[in-house]
């Protein structure tokens, strides 16, 4: 899905359900906006609507997490044409018009991330605009949330089941399956500082210039005679430098200078 698709604001969540059949008794109505309508179960994605048993002790969070929608996703909740919090409560037939967060979303914290175990490739994406993105290949879900709360980072991830635990205050759904079209999303909703060409694409660490001298025993003699300007990773001691290996990489820098 396109991130230009989800940068709608709350009224367009409400709009879409002036003509809508009664709720009936006993139940409750979710109208979820159409740029979350992907996260619900396929029969309610056309209407965007789904219909509950009335629960006076189910918090509104509760409700919309429970049709499938992560409250990471989530802008405005609204009752008859009022703000509710995720802590309210909804009466016998009410309806609640769930609207998709807007962009740019507020970094609210340090423009820190952390990645699940799906998605490396976003991870070397994202370092190598420069972004902090943290990857751990085996870390399980416990240890991402403990981390994520620990460092103050934004978990990334695509997992609904993740990012609804309760403890996370930072949290993303990554849209797309492509890295590209993972990278414009996280980009486009986040909007973090980018500083290029400044991390390691392996580890995350800072990158700095090095002399030839420093790295020749690292290098293949024909990178000896034909480049002349290295940098290093200060964590991991990895070398790069530019050539006609990293024209991909270019462009995707490029795309977003």
């Amino acid at each position: 899905m396109a991130a230009e698709a989800i940068g709608a604001t709350a009224s367009a969540a409400q709009g879409a359900g002036s003509a809508h059949t009664p709720v009936p008794p006993g139940a409750v109505r979710l109208h979820i906006h159409p740029a979350l309508r992907f996260l619900v179960r396929p029969r309610a994605r056309d209407s965007g609507e789904v219909d509950l048993p009335h629960d006076p002790s189910a918090t509104v969070g509760h409700l919309v997490q429970s049709v499938g929608v992560p409250l990471t996703e989530v802008g405005d909740l609204i009752v008859s044409g009022v703000l509710v919090s995720v802590h309210s409560r909804l009466r016998d037939q009410d309806r609640l018009d769930v609207a998709v967060r807007a962009r740019p979303q507020p970094l609210e914290g340090p423009a820190r991330f952390l990645l699940d175990v799906h998605l490396g490739t976003l991870a070397r994406r994202l370092r190598l605009l420069g972004v902090d993105a943290a990857y751990e290949r085996y870390a399980d879900d416990n240890h991402l949330v403990e981390r994520a709360g620990r460092e103050d980072q934004v978990l990334l991830s695509r997992d609904r089941g993740l990012l609804m635990r309760r403890t996370l205050r930072r949290a993303a759904f990554v849209r797309g399956q492509d890295p590209d079209d993972q990278l414009a999303d996280v980009i486009g909703r986040f909007r973090p500082p980018l500083r290029p060409w400044s991390l390691c694409l392996a580890c995350g660490g800072s990158l700095t210039p090095v002399s030839t001298a420093l790295v020749a025993n690292q290098l293949e003699p024909g990178t000896l005679r034909t480049k002349q300007q290295f940098f290093r990773c200060r964590a991991c001691g990895h070398v790069y430098w530019h050539g006609a290996h990293d024209l991909r990489l270019q462009q995707v820098v490029r795309r977003y200078l």
